[in-house]
């Protein structure tokens, strides 16, 4: 569009807010403004309906330019395409090669690998997802036919960065190593809630490995500060940013403490945040995280080159649903979507599987294309900053930005996440934040498609993982030499690798030479929103097992059918959500023709407008109670006003069904209800 064609636009009058307002309120007929078009986030802000220039006018980030501090719209000026760093694994080290060869040779860049808990110093953690590595030679069958020059790696190593690191090292050229091999001790004890060993300990092995690193002059960055602890606890994204800000601030403290510079620590330190399902959120959430890293590494003396944070993004396995698990990869992309135009250095997008079973090569297949269909075909790479200059967008950065730095300051006042972590500052935050989202889903003030709204009772369920049987090996390990000192140097514990001193050799002696070990008496629950609703579900399948028949739920409408359909049709979907088969609703007048049918059912729902149950279904309700001689539940659709309830209750109403109910709550009381009958 030319100059002069938006002069036309000023002939129009630019309304102010106020009468906007006015306007709107209007449209509303008398509905409140404030209920009906403000929202209200769990970050404690408020969102308008509608934002003007005024709202940002006084932002600094509308004067900035991608690639300049402090980077919130991005630390390069023009931006390379993100990396696809899909996670792979496999059970053994010949799977996890197979594996990765395939994808790489369709469009994944980076080599990122997933290792059991035990290859990362938690042999006691269940785990079945990660590969079962032991030594170097083990690696070297991984990286077999793989150019590990071309693909930087991706490889998380749990508290502790020599062991892993040294046999990485010791099993190809170490010219040829880039990428992250980092270690996140924090996350490892907000997580399992205890380590092996002392924070002090890891953070010296932290160091120590990272000179290395710095001295050999490699790409390769070796702490992984980790949001996804908290993400998946349920966290509000202020939350979220301010554990994963006051993280990184030990991490570089103690690194400065032990030698490296402001911006040999900031190169060092890579970050991972969970990308959840509310867009803008999301996508500001990012923003914020770019700016306030910035200041903060300012703060420590770094240039602006170590002010830089590089962000790899994962999906929110919060937000992913193992009832009607094709929907998951609606989810992965539109969570992906956010993370590209938020500006992430490199993306991962969960395949859809995730919640149930190790990920097949059809979802591994779908989940990359995925990232490569927004950056090749939707050109989500082409442009910098995409949301740059919009005002909600940018009124949103500006807002989180402020509520995660409060946080920050709490962490900080604290004592630093250590400390926070062992007084449960951050686990209080988190399980306050969780409590208000179940509530919304419990009440389905937010929906959860397939889980608490549309369900799906005959959903097909996902074909046998024949690769999972693969996992099914025997996964301990076996006796291996003993490590009789623990290395003083990195390039000792690469000596160590290279002679084939074992991970499980390395961990111990780091176990036994360590004289406490860090614990909190609260770790971070990993949750999903879906998981109280598949539960209910799982209700519904072991009642089918034993009954032979799915349990229902029988609608009975009062009146014509164009006048109870609307209330019948919010009935079917309240119970179906809740694992209960529904059908066609009976009219009141032919109950009596359908009455060996009803006979031996348990659970009716009465649906009318208010006037006609007031007037009829009492009656109704007496009548079925007549007909059936076992205990039946009565429900009656519609919040009923104090007389009408009053009436349904002395005829023998159960309970009301309407939108502000709290679904769960009243679903699992008849099943509990059910289950005894």
């Amino acid at each position: 569009m030319k100059p002069k064609d938006l002069d036309k636009f000023s002939e129009f009058p630019i309304p102010t807010y106020e009468e906007w307002r006015q306007a709107a309120e209007r449209s509303l007929k008398g509905a409140p403004f404030e209920k009906k078009l403000l929202t209200h986030l769990y970050e404690g802000i408020t969102t308008e309906p509608m934002y003007q220039e005024k709202d940002v006018e006084n932002l600094a980030a509308l004067s900035e330019q991608p690639g300049q501090f402090p980077f919130t719209r991005g630390t390069e000026h023009k931006r390379d395409k993100w990396k696809v760093s899909q996670e792979l694994s496999g059970a053994t080290p010949e799977v996890l090669n197979e594996h990765a060869r395939n994808d790489l040779a369709r469009g994944q860049n980076v080599l990122h690998l997933v290792l059991d808990e035990a290859a990362k110093g938690n042999p006691k953690k269940d785990d079945d997802r990660g590969v079962k590595v032991e030594s170097a030679a083990d690696f070297q069958v991984i990286f077999e036919g793989i150019d590990v020059e071309k693909y930087p790696m991706h490889l998380y190593t749990g508290a502790l960065l020599s062991p892993v690191l040294s046999t990485v090292a010791a099993s190809i050229d170490e010219g040829k190593l880039s990428g992250i091999i980092a270690c996140d001790p924090l996350s490892e004890l907000a997580k399992h809630g205890e380590l092996s060993f002392s924070l002090s300990a890891s953070y010296d092995d932290m160091a120590e490995a990272s000179k290395w690193v710095i001295d050999k002059q490699k790409d390769i960055r070796t702490v992984l500060v980790q949001s996804d602890a908290y993400h998946n606890g349920g966290a509000s994204t202020a939350d979220e940013l301010a554990c994963a800000l006051s993280t990184g601030v030990e991490y570089v403290s103690e690194l400065m403490n032990r030698g490296l510079s402001a911006d040999q620590a900031g190169s060092t330190i890579a970050f991972s945040f969970s990308i959840g399902s509310q867009s803008f959120v999301e996508i500001a959430k990012i923003r914020s995280a770019r700016l306030l890293w910035a200041a903060i590494m300012k703060a420590f003396g770094a240039s602006e080159e170590g002010s830089k944070m590089f962000i790899h993004a994962r999906t929110s396995a919060f937000t992913k649903a193992k009832l009607d698990p094709y929907v998951n990869m609606l989810r992965g992309t539109s969570e992906a979507f956010s993370a590209a135009v938020a500006g992430a250095d490199s993306i991962q997008v969960s395949p859809f599987d995730e919640p149930i079973q190790p990920s097949t090569s059809f979802s591994r297949r779908i989940a990359r294309n995925t990232s490569l269909i927004l950056m090749e075909e939707s050109h989500l790479a082409a442009t910098q900053d995409a949301s740059g200059g919009a005002w909600y967008v940018e009124h949103l950065t500006d807002e989180i930005a402020k509520k995660a730095w409060e946080k920050f300051q709490e962490i900080e006042a604290c004592g630093g996440m250590s400390q926070a972590l062992t007084e449960g500052l951050p686990q209080a935050w988190i399980n306050e934040t969780w409590k208000a989202r179940l509530e919304d889903v419990e009440t389905r003030k937010q929906t959860v498609v397939g889980v608490n709204q549309y369900a799906n009772l005959d959903e097909t369920l996902l074909h046998e993982n024949k690769e999972a049987a693969e996992w099914a090996i025997d996964r301990t390990r076996t006796a291996e030499k003993s490590l009789e000192v623990q290395p003083a140097s990195f390039d000792e514990w690469l000596h160590a690798a290279k002679d084939g001193y074992s991970l499980s050799a390395m961990y111990k002696v780091i176990v036994e030479d360590s004289d406490e070990q860090a614990r909190i008496s609260e770790p971070v629950e990993s949750r999903r929103l879906s998981m109280p609703y598949e539960q209910m579900r799982d209700l519904s399948k072991q009642f089918e097992q034993k009954k032979g028949e799915r349990a229902s739920a029988v609608l009975i409408g009062i009146g014509p059918l164009a006048k109870y359909k609307p209330r019948a049709d919010f009935a079917a979907g309240y119970f179906r959500a809740g694992g209960f088969e529904v059908e066609s609703p009976f009219n009141a007048d032919s109950i009596k023709d359908s009455a060996s049918n009803l006979a031996k059912e348990h659970v009716f729902v009465i649906c009318g407008t208010d006037e006609d149950l007031k007037e009829h279904a009492p009656a109704l309700i007496s009548e079925l109670k007549q007909m059936i001689s076992h205990d039946v539940r009565i429900y009656i659709t519609g919040k009923q006003k104090d007389e009408a309830a009053a009436l349904l209750n002395e005829a023998g109403a159960t309970e009301y069904i309407h939108m502000r109910a709290n679904h769960y709550e009243q679903l699992m009381n008849l099943w509990n209800w059910r289950a005894r009958q």
